[in-house]
C-alpha cells in the first residue's frame, strides 16, 4: 500500500483562529452581562448567548484536531481517503475519470476554510464534491465514479496520478485544467 500526504497547508491554523475569534466573542458577551446590575433582565441573555457561543467553538478546534491525520491510502483495489474519523474508499473499479482540475465556489455553505475542505461541498459546475483536501478550490485532483465525485490533493501529485494510473489500468487522465 502506497500512502500520499496532502500538500503543505494554513487550513489548520485558520480554523484555530476562527474558533479563537468566535471564544473571544463569547467572552465579550459574558464580559457585557457582568458589566449588567444584578437584576437586568437582560444579564441572563448576554451569559447564555456568550457561553453558548463560546461552547460551539469549540467545534472548529474538533476538525483542527483532525488535520495532521489526513492521508490518501493506495492499494491494487482501493483509494482510501481518511481524517480524522472520515473516511472515503473509492473501489479503483468503479473510477470513471481522474482530472486535476480548479474549481469554482457554489453559494452554499460547507466544511470550507481557506486551506481545508472536508466533507461534501457543492461547487458550481460540478456538483457535490467529497473533499478531504488542503485545499478548497485550486489544483484539486478530482476521482469521478458513477456515484460521487472525490476531491484530494496530494503533495507529490504527479506520482500519485502517475501511480493512480498504473493501477487504474484503461482510465485515462483527464488532462484538461480549470
Amino acid at each position: 500500500m502506497a500512502v500520499y500526504h496532502p500538500r503543505p497547508s494554513r487550513g489548520r491554523w485558520w480554523l484555530a483562529g476562527i474558533g479563537a475569534a468566535v471564544v473571544a466573542l463569547g467572552l465579550w458577551l459574558v464580559g457585557q452581562g457582568l458589566a449588567l446590575r444584578p437584576d437586568d433582565a437582560a444579564r441572563p441573555v448576554l451569559f447564555l448567548a456568550g457561553f453558548s457561543t463560546a461552547a460551539s467553538s469549540l467545534l472548529l478546534f474538533v476538525p483542527w484536531a483532525w488535520f495532521p491525520s489526513m492521508r490518501y491510502e493506495l492499494d491494487d483495489e482501493h483509494l482510501s481517503l481518511r481524517c480524522g474519523p472520515v473516511r472515503y474508499t473509492i473501489r479503483l473499479a468503479d473510477v470513471t475519470c481522474v482530472s486535476r482540475r480548479d474549481l469554482a465556489l457554489s453559494l452554499w455553505s460547507a466544511m470550507r476554510v481557506p486551506g481545508f475542505a472536508l466533507g461534501e461541498v457543492p461547487y458550481a459546475g460540478v456538483g457535490t464534491v467529497n473533499m478531504c483536501s488542503t485545499r478548497a478550490l485550486r489544483d484539486i485532483v478530482l476521482v469521478e465514479t458513477p456515484r460521487a465525485r472525490y476531491g484530494l490533493t496530494p503533495a507529490a501529485t504527479e506520482d500519485f496520478l502517475r501511480d493512480l494510473e498504473a493501477r487504474l489500468g484503461g482510465v485515462r487522465r483527464a488532462h484538461a485544467r480549470g
